[in-house]
């Protein structure tokens, strides 16, 4: 869908070589980031303690606070909201990514840095940072405990690689690490033991005998035990820079090459166990909170409570970060008609299948409530007003074209929506008023259409 982020995101670059920094800052800010600049680590926690921030790209060698030691107090002070930081290090610096992600580094760059491999890698960052900030602000909407980072234990690991020597390697690492590792040597016995198995991580040689292991990143990363399994490809030293951009593009979360350090692998390993640990625990606490308190029981949707909280908290904090977001305002069109001739227990299925269609077709971190009666309100956030009229109208669309079937009777529904987008200075109210304008104005203008 089009038009859908007001922003890419903030990003702070770290060097304390001002042309890297000039070099690196100009390459982000053509891929549409914010982009601000530090010559030295003191200066980064100084702009970190201003600006919240998605992102933070750091040279590892600086005087000072070098890149290590900066990811390490970033990461003991939760006042900075726990960005991720992507360190970047030279070919010839396997301990350095080992230790750097051993102090809670999500990533790191080799020089010299490919242009697809560098927009990739920071938009997947920034995109989890934010999905990971949509969970906290629910948490602390819904009044559930902070999460707590704990020390990574030993995980499930399965490996899928033919070269037996290099196998029985990745193995030995992996179990002297403390982790539970099975394995296969080709991908349709990988695919079936993956599924068993139910891995936390998973570890795949891109080149196998009987197919292409990028096939497990299509199959696994969002499914499986309900919750995203990391995928690490395994590519040789001299795979073409496009393969590994594809596998970033399908979703995979990191890739090693061949030879690797045992150190950096372990690294590597513990690194997503951390980021899936705190995803399913924050997910776990934000769901335990939800209850019947703040559920729509018909819909299973959140509720109109909910919503009145999330957008106060919502419509605050944009006032200071600046980071818009839009809502849509839904109505079952002629939806007394439809109680009235076909009952109220085909309305209800009417609005159950509506709330469905609306859950389905939304994206990760955008949140859909039952207003009352027959509408409903989506938050998009970092949406601008034509992301949210181009979704609302596709949304608009699916719903007309639905057959709506009830004991054996076939029912016409339509939905009339009204966007609005959060303004300086906005209240949650004058938010909510300014979208049911439009959604009144859709209605008096025939209905089955979008208003912004």
């Amino acid at each position: 869908m089009p038009g859908r982020a007001v922003s890419k995101g903030r990003v702070l670059v770290v060097d304390d070589e001002p042309a890297n920094v000039t070099l690196m800052a100009a390459r982000l800010r053509a891929f549409g980031y914010e982009v601000h600049e530090a010559a030295s680590g003191e200066e980064a926690l100084r702009l970190l303690r201003q600006w919240p921030m998605d992102l933070v790209l750091s040279d590892v060698r600086m005087p000072g606070i070098d890149g290590c030691e900066l990811v390490r107090r970033i990461r003991a002070d939760a006042s900075l909201g726990g960005p991720p930081v992507v360190l970047v290090t030279g070919y010839d610096g396997p301990e350095e990514r080992a230790q750097g992600l051993d102090a809670g580094a999500d990533d790191f760059l080799t020089k010299p840095i490919q242009l697809p491999e560098l927009q990739l890698r920071v938009h997947a960052q920034v995109r989890l940072h934010r999905l990971h900030r949509e969970l906290r602000h629910r948490g602390r909407v819904l009044g559930a405990p902070a999460a707590v980072d704990e020390p990574v234990r030993g995980g499930r690991v399965f490996v899928i690689e033919d070269d037996v020597q290099w196998s029985a390697l990745l193995i030995e690492t992996l179990r002297t690490a403390g982790h539970e590792v099975e394995s296969a040597v080709d991908l349709r016995t990988g695919i079936a033991g993956i599924a068993r198995f139910e891995p936390d991580v998973i570890l795949v040689d891109l080149k196998l005998p009987d197919g292409d292991g990028s096939e497990v990143i299509r199959r696994f990363h969002h499914v499986g035990t309900g919750r995203p399994t990391p995928v690490i490809v395994v590519v040789t030293a001299a795979s073409d820079e496009e393969e590994k951009v594809a596998c970033l593009r399908l979703g995979a979360d990191d890739f090693v090459a061949k030879p690797i350090s045992p150190m950096e692998l372990v690294a590597r390993v513990a690194s997503q166990l951390r980021r899936l640990s705190a995803a399913v625990l924050a997910a776990s606490q934000v769901e335990r909170a939800i209850g019947d308190a703040y559920t729509d029981p018909l819909t299973g949707l959140y509720n109109r409570r909910y919503l009145d909280a999330d957008l106060e908290r919502r419509v605050g904090a944009a006032g200071v970060s600046g980071e818009g977001f839009a809502i849509a305002l839904l109505d079952v069109d002629h939806f007394k008609r439809i109680n009235d001739t076909w009952g109220h227990a085909a309305g209800d299925a009417v609005l159950r299948t509506v709330a469905q269609q609306i859950r389905a077709f939304l994206r990760t971190g955008d949140l859909e409530c039952r207003y009352g009666g027959e509408e409903f309100v989506i938050v998009l956030p970092e949406t601008t007003m034509e992301g949210a009229t181009s979704l609302a109208e596709t949304l608009r669309e699916k719903v007309a074209a639905h057959s709506f079937v009830f004991q054996g009777e076939s029912i016409p529904v339509t939905i009339s929506v009204g966007c609005a987008l959060v303004q300086p200075n906005d209240a949650a109210t004058e938010l909510i008023q300014r979208a049911d304008e439009k959604l009144y104005e859709a209605k008096r203008s025939g209905r089955n259409r979008v208003c912004a």
